[in-house]
């Protein structure tokens, strides 16, 4: 006589928790590898996409450390959400590398607030209305819909702080300081060396004031000469 099978309708529900924290593990390996491999071609900077992947990687932590918090537990729901999360995490700090790379300025700090000038106040409104578009969510009773609206949320408020105040701070502390701008190309499509091109700026202002204090001289000396006269 074989053994007997017990099974019931519940073992659908119940089944998936067995594998949830290993499928989990490996959707979030592959879509990071998805991600790195899309910021090394779009930034082409190794050193900006490991900073970039260490918001990312911080954003899901928190999320992850405050489902307590939130009132929810970590199921299939939850999985999901976490991995959705991480598309749109990306995108803020993302966003804020790319222009900080391609900025004009000269020192790490100017970068900074060129980057913030360019690309935070559209940050700031993408995430808004994706906030705001969904707030009628919060009043739905349905246990999917809020899973979705309380990790969704969370996730778009610690990309703009991260986006907007994180990355910015770290890619100045983590700068190579170069000299040379993604921003400007010249005639063999190679980038300009911005510290070769501030020393000629200055080497022009140099040379100008000179022209002009000569020129000083030269209407002074005309000035004692005709009053002599």
């Amino acid at each position: 006589m074989s053994d007997p099978t017990v099974y019931t309708g519940y073992f659908f529900a119940i089944e998936p928790l067995s594998t949830i924290v290993s499928s989990t593990l490996q959707n979030f390996v592959l879509i990071l590898s998805v991600v790195t491999l899309v910021c090394l071609l779009v930034l082409a900077n190794v050193k900006a996409t490991m900073l970039v992947l260490t918001a990312v990687m911080s954003i899901e932590m928190m999320v992850l450390g405050s489902l307590h918090f939130l009132d929810l537990q970590f199921n299939m729901m939850s999985s999901i959400m976490l991995i959705v999360g991480v598309g749109l995490c990306v995108d803020f700090s993302a966003h804020t590398t790319h222009a900080f790379l391609h900025s004009t300025e000269r020192t790490p700090h100017g970068k900074a607030r060129d980057a913030l000038r360019n690309v935070g106040l559209s940050i700031w409104n993408g995430a808004f209305s994706s906030i705001a578009a969904m707030m009628p969510m919060g009043l739905c009773k349905s246990y999917m819909v809020l899973t979705w609206w309380r990790m969704i949320t969370l996730v778009i408020s610690l990309g703009i702080w991260f986006g907007l105040c994180v990355v910015p701070v770290m890619l100045t502390l983590f700068d190579d300081d170069d000299g040379v701008s993604y921003g400007l190309v010249d005639g063999e499509g190679g980038a300009f060396d911005m510290r070769a091109v501030g020393e000629e700026e200055e080497e022009e202002e140099e040379e100008g004031e000179e022209e002009e204090l000569e020129m000083v001289g030269v209407v002074r000396r005309g000035e004692k000469e005709g009053s002599r006269l």
